[in-house]
């Protein structure tokens, strides 16, 4: 080790035996020279008593003695500046031995710190890279996920991740026909692990939105995957809603997550949400996928909130607690639009911290009359029109358990004429599919949707004709023709009901001044308006719908 031993002659032998050991020793000299320079070169400063601080610069004694380990032989060293460590006080007799051994541990913790500070040097560069990693994931993560979704006009989101990775997912995407759907993830665990244990779900939720499934499908295609994919015991715990702001109704599945919340400016009552297994924990045949429904009447909020933002809430609370927790915060404010932007202020100062994922979603639940005629767009021919036909029959197994309409448009999407008549198409097979099964098949009445709660009298009776349905049959076919007025598309549904009486639905003129229009009768009218042909057979229980390609 360099050495630097401050001594008169009588304490020279101490430095002479050092040397002797291998160590690099300077000695000044002289008492009365001053040492105006803080060491840099030296490894170890040495004072001996006979010197003390006499050749340290005056005033200069704790900067000195801080740059470098001190041995401070007999007497009371100086303090050291602060931060730094103090002279290490010895007895003015120490022998050389008791130097060395000294200095030989001084050297152990000179290496471990010079070991320490390249450590400490690769952990910063590492967590450097590592952050860069992070970010760039979670922008690709956020780029999957496709967060620009919860834009919708009816939506207001708000998250807040523990971590740089959340377990929390917040989805939202339009059917061809306007219903939203809605989906909230909320995994158990935290960071990276919960982000990527959500991506499965991700894609089918798009992909059938898009294509006009049922959230219940859209369930059963989630849990199928998760079943398949992920290790025992790692369920993935979710809220589907799907809201049709035409017919004031909303669907709401809800597997391990807190229930939604429908809010009322008018009545306090609470739907309550049917709980289900999370997705994943049950294999597809043991899997229940019903859903509830709900309906509301308008100006109303539908909320969801992940399990992290009620724990905050209600801190120890049961379900029940946190919930109704939930419902109070939401209700205390006049405007709920006023609660998202409160929400990230109370994660400071004595409100909620982030020590787990947070999730809130609000939905504004606004009844419109005119989103029907919203959907009925342009149709853009093709340059190549084709021949083709796509036939369809179900029985009643299939009426339960199968999407219909989605299932054909899948088929048909794979035609080049019809590719952007995804949205008109969708509407006319929904009517046409959806009357031919409730009145045709089940033989509902429609004035049941009449009165305050209707629409669940309505569904109810649905679900339960459904599943007592034993015979029934519902065939549905599309053409592609080429006749006097062009090219167009020839939809022919069919079912084995006994018919009705057709003309009133022909007769009747659409009026989009109705202030209250009646909750039926709509959906025929409005593909009477889109379509070019409406024909219908003598019974009454087949329909013939021409749409033009141009």
């Amino acid at each position: 080790m360099k050495i630097l031993f401050l001594g008169e002659a009588s304490s020279l032998a101490i430095a002479q035996g050092l040397m002797h050991l291998g160590h690099e020793v300077d000695c000044p000299g002289s008492a009365n020279k001053k040492l105006l320079q803080v060491p840099e070169a030296c490894d170890v400063v040495i004072v001996a008593e006979d010197v003390g601080a006499r050749l340290l610069p005056p005033g200069l004694e704790k900067e000195w003695l801080s740059a470098v380990p001190c041995l401070w032989m007999g007497g009371k060293p100086p303090l050291a500046s602060p931060g730094h460590a103090m002279p290490i006080p010895l007895s003015a007799s120490s022998t050389v031995e008791t130097l060395q051994a000294i200095l030989a541990l001084l050297k152990v913790s000179a290496q471990q710190a010079q070991r320490n500070a390249l450590l400490t040097k690769q952990v910063d560069h590492l967590r450097v890279a590592v952050d860069g990693e992070h970010r760039q994931a979670r922008r690709m993560l956020e780029q999957f996920v496709h967060n620009e979704t919860l834009s919708d006009p009816a939506i207001q989101s708000w998250t807040r991740p523990a971590d740089i990775f959340s377990g929390d997912l917040l989805l939202a995407a339009r059917t061809p026909a306007g219903a939203l759907h809605i989906m909230l993830v909320d995994d158990m665990q935290k960071g990276t692990l919960a982000a990527v244990s959500t991506l499965p779900v991700v894609a089918p939720f798009y992909r059938m939105t898009e294509k006009g499934f049922g959230i219940d499908a859209i369930v059963r295609e989630a849990n199928s995957r998760i079943f398949r994919f992920y290790p025992e015991g790692c369920p993935v715990h979710a809220t589907l809603v799907s809201v049709d702001f035409a017919d004031g109704v909303i669907h709401v599945w809800n597997g391990g997550t807190p229930a939604p919340i429908l809010l009322s400016r008018q009545h306090n009552e609470s739907a309550e949400a049917t709980p289900h297994a999370p997705l994943g924990s049950l294999p597809p045949a043991a899997f229940h996928v019903e859903t509830d429904v709900w309906t509301f009447r308008d100006k109303e909020m539908l909320a969801l909130g992940s399990g992290g933002l009620l724990r905050q809430l209600a801190p120890g609370a049961d379900r029940a607690g946190a919930l109704q927790a939930f419902r109070g915060w939401l209700e205390g404010y006049g405007n709920l639009q006023h609660a998202l932007p409160e929400a990230p202020s109370m994660q400071s100062g004595g409100g909620l911290i982030a020590r787990d994922d947070m999730s809130l979603i609000v939905v504004s639940c606004h009844r419109d009359q005119t989103s029907r005629q919203d959907r009925e767009r342009a149709v853009e021919g093709a340059s190549s029109v084709g021949q083709w036909k796509l036939s369809l029959s179900v029985g009643p197994d299939e009426m339960r358990s199968v999407d219909v309409v989605p299932l054909m448009l899948s088929a048909i999407a794979q035609f080049e004429a019809v590719k952007d008549m995804g949205g008109v198409l969708f509407v006319v097979l929904s009517e046409l599919y959806n009357n031919a099964l409730d009145h045709g098949v089940l033989g509902l009445d429609s004035s049941l949707k009449l009165g305050e709660q209707g629409m669940e009298t309505y569904l109810d009776e649905r679900a339960k004709r459904l599943a007592g349905l034993v015979s029934a049959q519902i065939e549905l076919s599309l053409v592609l023709e080429q006749g006097p007025e062009g090219a167009g598309v020839v939809i022919v549904c069919r079912d084995s009901g006994k018919g009705f009486d057709y003309s009133d639905i022909l007769n009747r003129t659409p009026s989009a001044k109705d202030d209250e229009p009646l909750p039926y009768g709509r959906g025929l009218s409005l593909v009477l308006s889109m379509a070019r042909r409406v024909e219908f057979n003598t019974q009454g229980n087949q329909l013939r719908v021409e749409l033009s390609l141009c």
